[in-house]
């Protein structure tokens, strides 16, 4: 026998009750009154809907924010930078100097430059980015205003941080193919440099000093070199100590001696 207990309630007359009635205490609340009960019964189900995506969306634009503050962080070195130049132009497709031009003129770290990209990809133009910033909104704000999708834009920051990891290990396997490159785009590291690139955190820096220290490590170890590379070849991060001699690192503009080889 199927076990459907609800179809087994009847009433006092023996006959199956109405599926339009339910019981409510000892109230019976007539097929009109539930009717009317279904407006609200549809708002209570959107709102709750809408609620439960907040959180959702909150998640996916913080994800987003940590991927772009790894590539932020990582430019923040005059070596490294020119590796975060050379990958972000290989992904989007665009000249180095159209980049830095860029950067310049809105005055944006390569993170938040990699944010206004993925909004002109959505059809947003690039002068309506500048004028929204030179109306004093963040990058985050203009981006929320254009409902962008965080979620794929975390998915395309965090490609773009796996293209720059490779890179580094690539540079110290092959670092003058980067050099010729950088004679042939006409990129000077110590060039790209703008305020905000100063934006990162102490914590931020040693978390991407440890990325570029561990794939030159790896890249050593395969040359054979025993896993030691000259000390300028190290991230500004590793000397937080003192904050003004680590802007004047990532600027290029502190004597640091050469680059990475």
């Amino acid at each position: 026998m199927e076990n459907h207990p609800f179809s087994q309630i009847k009433s006092a007359s023996n006959a199956p009750l109405s599926p339009f009635l339910f019981l409510r205490s000892s109230r019976k609340i007539s097929l009109t009154g539930v009717l009317a009960m279904r407006p609200r019964v549809g708002f209570l189900i959107v709102l709750v809907a809408a609620l439960s995506a907040v959180p959702a969306f909150s998640d996916d634009q913080q994800k987003a924010e940590k991927q772009i503050k790894k590539i932020s962080a990582m430019a923040t070195d005059v070596n490294a930078r020119s590796i975060v130049s050379r990958s972000m132009s290989d992904v989007l497709k665009i000249e180095r100097n159209q980049l830095q031009r860029e950067r310049r003129a809105m005055n944006l770290n390569y993170g938040c430059l990699f944010i206004a990209h993925e909004l002109t990809a959505r059809g947003m133009k690039m002068l309506d980015v500048a004028m929204r910033l030179q109306a004093h909104q963040t990058i985050f704000q203009i981006a929320n205003d254009q409902h962008a999708d965080w979620k794929k834009i975390a998915d395309d920051a965090k490609k773009l941080n796996g293209r720059i990891e490779d890179n580094i290990y690539k540079h110290f396997l092959h670092a003058e193919a980067d050099r010729s490159r950088d004679l042939t785009d006409k990129y000077d590291s110590t060039e790209d440099w703008v305020k905000t690139d100063a934006d990162a955190t102490p914590a931020e820096i040693v978390e991407a000093q440890e990325v570029y220290v561990r794939w030159r490590d790896r890249a050593a170890s395969i040359e054979g070199k025993g896993g030691v590379i000259s000390a300028s070849d190290q991230l500004a991060s590793q000397k937080l100590e003192d904050q003004n001699h680590d802007v004047g690192r990532m600027t290029g503009r502190a004597p640091t001696g050469q680059g990475p080889h």
